[in-house]
């Protein structure tokens, strides 16, 4: 499975789904990647449309997603990301 920002950017992943719980975020668990918590938010930060490619689950798109709020990296390597919507007043 992987997923694509519309920055261009393709990322090999273990999953990714939302909306999720009361908030509605994505969430998206990245396989290993060793680089600094504070480059894999950059990717991430902003991003208006994150596609995933998946011939078991199927392909979805995300859009409006912009705001990352958590990114945790697991003992395994694994890095987890949840992204919200912008709330508009």
């Amino acid at each position: 499975m992987s997923i694509t920002t519309d920055k261009g950017k393709r990322f090999d992943v273990r999953w990714a789904w939302g909306p999720a719980g009361e908030t509605g975020r994505l969430m998206i668990e990245l396989k290993a990647d060793d680089r600094p918590l504070s480059q894999i938010a950059a990717d991430f930060e902003g991003v208006a449309l994150i596609t995933r490619q998946d011939e078991n689950e199927g392909d979805a798109t995300f859009a409006g997603y912009t705001q990352l709020v958590r990114i945790e990296r697991f003992a395994t390597g694994g890095v987890q990301l949840a992204l919200e919507q912008a709330v508009t007043a």
